[in-house]
């Protein structure tokens, strides 16, 4: 009745949520899994996609991943005979997947609708999602401020269903399945650094702020599980040479969500990152210079360092010398912007009264 389809980490981890909720109100729910990443992040939530999509990517070009998914949609039986397809964020897999749905007449629904930044960073992801609102035929938001960011882009409000961010309703599943390990003897620092605006100079930078902090605080850690993007970790395995910082290959879902929790600070450009951070009261230093998750900078919950070094190490620094600054990007639960872990339920309580005026 209503098929998922996804192909990155992040949106494994934001649709498991509807997809259960699907399973629990027995709307049959399907799975596609695209191929864009890999599909470690199943193991964790026990989900078995009903179909794998084989890429045979021989670059890092957009273009040639857009044309692949497309082709692979269009060998897909489950997703050519689907009426309902649900997509989330504004991956390539989420764009491909809405615009196949548009040419064959299908309803789209989009989870985590409305992010915007107004610039062209992130690319691609900030015209992925642009593009997919226009295809959409429902836009679940997950705060007033992504809902009222569609409705200036003429979105019409009977299109739009503020939910809450279904990370939230992830990220407590995984917390109550943490384990009560002993708490690191130094202060741990998480780093994950790989949008595609900050390869080059960018990761560069981020490289030397992180060997400058790891120098000067012997009493700290940092775990920087690094990317498998091959250029990449060529990059970063060049430039880090700080003792103090650990290099290892990408954390499972619930590995890294613990690391997390067990951290003092997290430093990340990455989207979802930024809202478990806010979930799991831990402060978070954004490597970019705009983000689409504006709560967590208005709220303090975070900061914008972009990567510039000396603003990085500066940041960093008030934020060791300061415990009432540190203490005061600790949103009370209550005060998360992204929900109580609910916006599942919001979602497929929509999806199952759609189904039944709609069948």
């Amino acid at each position: 009745m209503f098929t998922i389809v996804a192909g990155t980490r992040p949106e494994i981890i934001k649709l498991a949520p509807v997809y259960f909720e699907l399973k629990n109100k027995d709307l049959k729910p399907c799975w596609i899994h695209s191929g864009q990443h890999n599909s470690d992040t199943y193991r964790f939530f026990d989900i078995t996609p009903d179909e794998f999509l084989r890429l045979d990517r021989k670059s890092n070009s957009l273009s040639e991943l857009t044309s692949s998914i497309l082709a692979k949609f269009d060998e897909s039986a489950i997703f050519k005979s689907s009426k309902n397809i649900i997509v989330h964020g504004d991956t390539t897999t989420a764009l491909c997947a809405a615009l196949f749905a548009y040419y064959n007449k299908k309803n789209v629904f989009h989870v985590e609708s409305g992010l915007r930044t107004y610039q062209e960073e992130p690319f691609p992801e900030e015209k992925n999602r642009e593009l997919i609102a226009r295809l959409t035929c429902m836009n679940f938001a997950p705060t007033e401020v992504a809902k009222n960011n569609l409705i200036k882009e003429g979105i019409p409000a009977n299109k739009i269903l503020v939910t809450g961010n279904t990370i939230v309703d992830s990220t407590l599943y995984a917390k109550s399945k943490f384990s009560n390990l002993t708490q690191h003897k130094k202060r741990t620092v998480i780093v994950t650094a790989h949008r595609r605006e900050n390869w080059g100079e960018g990761i560069k930078n981020i490289c030397k702020s992180l060997n400058m902090i790891g120098e000067s605080h012997a009493e700290i850690e940092i775990i920087f599980p690094v990317h498998p993007n091959p250029e990449l970790k060529k990059t970063i395995n060049q430039e880090i040479v700080s003792k103090n910082i650990t290099l290892c290959e990408p954390l499972d879902y619930g590995e890294m969500l613990e690391k997390i929790n067990q951290s003092w600070l997290v430093i990340t450009d990455s989207g979802g990152i930024q809202e478990e951070c806010v979930t799991l009261q831990k402060p978070v230093l954004v490597l970019r210079n705009t983000t689409e998750r504006n709560e967590v900078i208005t709220l303090g919950a975070g900061k914008l360092v972009g990567t510039d070094v000396t603003l990085i190490c500066s940041t960093f620094n008030k934020l060791w010398n300061d415990s009432k600054l540190y203490s005061s990007m600790k949103l009370p639960l209550d005060k998360n912007p992204y929900g109580d872990g609910k916006a599942a339920d919001k979602i497929v309580e929509y999806l199952n009264n759609f189904c039944n005026l709609n069948f």
